[in-house]
């Protein structure tokens, strides 16, 4: 039970830092002036490979689609979080 919510814990708080970016034209600035891009898929595809916690929602529907189509992912990946 405390794995599910730290693991729901710890994708509330990425997706929140990924949409302070979003929201926040200062913290847009910053993050082009430095060069670096946050990528959600490829950072989740790696913490998959890795047996890392993810939130669920990376381990169905289309977030699941996309990381086999686009980050080479197999099913075979996603069976040990079944």
């Amino acid at each position: 039970m405390a794995k599910k919510i730290k693991t729901a814990v710890d994708a509330a708080v990425w997706e929140a830092n990924i949409g302070r970016v979003a929201q926040s034209p200062t913290l847009q600035r910053e993050v082009l002036r430095k060069g670096y891009f946050i990528d959600s898929e490829a950072i989740h595809a790696q913490r998959i490979k890795d047996g890392e916690p993810v939130g669920e929602n990376w381990l169905k529907g289309k977030n699941k689609k996309a990381l086999i189509k686009d980050h080479g992912l197999t099913e075979k990946d996603f069976e040990k979080y079944t």
